[in-house]
């Protein structure tokens, strides 16, 4: 019988969607790792296991993830690298990037490296640059052909970088390129079944950047539509990414089609939503600053490993002596685990469990 594993969920998610293996961890990680992800022989770590939920149509931010020392360590400094380039701290974040990223250049660690690249080249307005660096971002994880997108499963992190690529195509004036990205993106969310909390991260902007190209009555129907299923998203999830922008263009139709009514509503509500934000002296529109946008759709819940391990067993007033028979021939292997300087093998810590 199955065991009711994270990897048991991807396994039926992966099932019930008839997606095989080799479409799931491509660019991601070995079938075989797969395999063994599944069968609860493997635990994925913190970086692939969002990917393969989130190419599934399913939300890591539900999860508590147990993370080891040197995963935490590594959240620890993206988050610094994304702190120093908020507060424009260019060239401080760039030499962090360099020195941890320094052979981590492909997979998903080298799709993070050239995004971050990429943040910092749209900064300074080098928007060929920042293309470039988004396509060896994509090519990491094996989306090597932007027009074939629709065809490939996409994760969240993927799908915001190509929102990244078709802001830039904008900015280079290659509306057709921006166009076909958009397109394809909305085409592949209409396909698939992305629950709400994955969904509110993305639908938004590429609705925004989509109103763009509205050229005919039929297409600003369409557009309508779209822009009141991001409100709704948007509202039910408790996100302001993108609210704002997408009110603005709510009330712009809804005058133009003079429904009045509906556009007052909506106005008196974005003016609250300003006085609130103006208030607390911040910015509404902070999504389109791209790092802050990222931020915006992270999660910074986790649990590690050591402290979990540590805190239950004082908790229950167990001794360390008692606790690691059958597990481990002496006490020092624990104390090195729950000081974070060694990780226990995948069995002893179903054991320790």
């Amino acid at each position: 019988m199955r065991e009711k594993t994270v990897g048991d969920l991807i396994y039926r998610r992966r099932v019930e969607r008839n997606i095989t293996q080799k479409q799931l961890c491509d660019g991601l990680c070995s079938v075989q790792t797969l395999s063994k992800i599944e069968s609860g022989e493997r635990i994925p770590d913190v970086f692939l296991l969002e990917y393969l939920l989130q190419r599934l149509g399913i939300s890591a931010d539900d999860f508590e993830v147990v993370l080891f020392d040197d995963e935490f360590r590594e959240i620890e400094l993206r988050d610094t690298i994304e702190e120093q380039i908020v507060e424009g701290n260019r060239k401080e974040a760039e030499m962090l990037l360099e020195r941890a990223y320094k052979t981590a250049r492909e997979g998903i660690r080298g799709q993070y490296y050239y995004l971050i690249k990429a943040v910092l080249s749209s900064a300074l307005n080098e928007h060929m640059e920042t293309v470039e660096y988004i396509k060896k971002a994509l090519a990491c994880t094996h989306i090597n052909n932007i027009k074939t997108i629709k065809e490939v499963l996409l994760s969240t992190k993927e799908i915001e970088l190509l929102c990244m690529v078709a802001e830039e195509y904008l900015l280079l004036n290659k509306d057709n390129d921006a166009r076909m990205v958009l397109e394809n993106l909305l085409q592949f969310i209409d396909n698939n079944d992305i629950q709400e909390m994955e969904l509110v991260k993305t639908y938004p902007k590429i609705v925004y950047l989509q109103s763009q190209f509205v050229n005919n009555q039929k297409e600003r129907m369409e557009s309508i539509k779209r822009c009141e299923r991001a409100f709704e998203l948007l509202a039910r999830r408790a996100s302001t990414v993108f609210l704002a922008e997408i009110m603005q263009l709510l009330i712009a139709y809804y005058d133009e089609l003079k429904l009045f009514n509906k556009g007052l509503r909506l106005k008196k509500q974005l003016k609250s939503m300003e006085d609130l934000y103006a208030e607390f002296n911040r910015d509404l529109y902070l999504a389109q600053q791209p790092m802050k946008w990222f931020k915006e759709s992270k999660r910074r819940e986790y649990l590690l490993c050591e402290e979990l391990i540590r805190g239950e067993r004082i908790a229950k007033r167990v001794k360390r002596s008692s606790f690691i028979e059958g597990i481990y021939e002496d006490i020092e292997t624990l104390v090195r685990i729950e000081n974070g300087s060694q990780s226990p093998s995948y069995k002893a810590f179903q054991m320790i469990v």
